[in-house]
């Protein structure tokens, strides 16, 4: 009888023993399970949406960028962005950049999104989500939504919208000249600079007449654009800009001393010829910069679609008159026919000082007669990108 007793303590240590390990275990396999499967990373990020133009086909291409503002490494094999619109959602977006490897703070991941529909829906808002593959869990998560129209500003003498956009601007016509014969007519010289006003600051671009938008204007004669008769209309169109940056065209003439007539065509519609200045012969009078810059520029004068084109003083005989100049863009009333987003320039290059209430009779001639040059700044909105109000994009 003592010998068995002695027994049943032994026994009970080690079922209690082997139950302790068991449960031991079977903790250990859950917690590594649960950290195996359904763990995810522990992060901060932003969202960003921009897009890009091919430079070939000008079309733009839309992205979502996921930035990462801090905490645990992010693994871009383990992660993707699905995006829901209308009931629809498309998963799997492509990952810009390389498939695998870290991000960490301060790193982008940044996905195409120009196969889905997001612009071409009728809905009113979409969701974009980063998803953690191996827990199934979200990273991120924003709704945004989305609108279709844009809101286009004239005002300080500068074009303005409120949604990124490329800008285009368009010199459509010169007449700025002088008659200096019985049928020789006198160029003025006619230099002009893009200027892009952003939050970040100004920038002059010259991109006429050689192309290049870097090269300061390096003189009146050198940088002259004013071929009256047989000038192309001189475009040129700016990179994507952020909302409420603004666009204006400044514009200077000059009287030159002498002009060379030979190699230049009649102007078969007035049997005019236009003669080409001559540098050498230097100008008698070197003009001023209109100045975009400053509200109160009478110079040029910036007009919508809808908008009367007042009547101002009859063009000279030699002179392209502003009908002439905007030919179908003009209206039988006088009243401009232009797209929502375009604005029409007109420049008085001659008068420093002018004001349009200070025009000659509608029948008489002289100065200002705002024929002197004509603009067309066309505004582009760039689809997928975000605009200046919070949480809202253009579509």
């Amino acid at each position: 009888m003592g010998e068995q007793r002695g027994v049943q303590p032994v026994v009970g240590a080690v079922i209690l023993i082997a139950i302790v390990v068991l449960l031991a275990a079977t903790v250990l396999f859950m917690a590594n399970n649960f950290e195996t499967e359904q763990r995810a990373p522990q992060v901060a990020t932003e969202e960003r949406f921009y897009s890009t133009f091919n430079t070939t086909t000008g079309d733009p291409t839309p992205y979502v960028s996921f930035r990462h503002q801090g905490g645990e490494t992010i693994y871009r094999e383990n992660v993707r962005a699905r995006l829901t619109v209308g009931g629809q959602t498309y998963e799997d977006l492509p990952l810009k950049g390389p498939s695998s490897g870290p991000v960490t703070a301060n790193e982008n991941l940044t996905y195409d999104l120009s196969n889905t529909s997001m612009c071409a829906n009728s809905a009113d808002s979409f969701t974009v989500r980063l998803v953690h593959d191996p827990s199934q869990k979200l990273l991120a998560t924003r709704q945004v939504k989305i609108r279709d129209q844009i809101n286009v500003e004239v005002s300080n003498n500068s074009v303005s919208a409120d949604v990124p956009y490329r800008a285009t601007v368009s010199i459509v016509g010169m007449a700025a000249s002088a008659k200096t014969g019985s049928s020789k007519i006198g160029p003025d010289t006619l230099n002009a600079r893009v200027v892009v006003n952003r939050q970040s600051g100004s920038k002059d671009l010259t991109p006429w007449p050689d192309g290049d938008k870097r090269d300061a204007i390096e003189g009146p004669f050198e940088d002259n654009i004013n071929r009256p008769i047989r000038s192309p209309p001189l475009r040129y169109t700016t990179s994507e800009l952020p909302p409420n940056s603004s666009v204006s065209l400044e514009m200077r003439s000059g009287k030159p001393n002498r002009w060379d007539y030979s190699g230049d065509p009649d102007d078969t519609r007035t049997g005019n010829i236009y003669g080409s200045p001559v540098k050498s012969a230097g100008q008698s009078e070197d003009r001023f910069w209109v100045n975009s810059s400053n509200p109160s520029e009478g110079n040029l004068i910036l007009l919508q679609d809808g908008e009367s084109v007042p009547t101002y003083g009859l063009a000279a005989s030699h002179q392209r008159s502003l009908p002439d100049i905007l030919g179908s863009k003009l209206g039988p009333d006088g009243t401009l026919n232009l797209d929502n987003n375009d604005v029409a320039v007109l420049y008085e290059l001659t008068n420093p000082g002018a004001q349009p209430e200070n025009a000659p009779d509608p029948n008489e001639g002289g100065n200002p007669d705002y024929n002197d040059a004509v603009a067309i700044i066309e505004i582009e909105p760039v689809p997928g990108a975000a605009t200046s109000e919070p949480g809202v994009l253009y579509c």
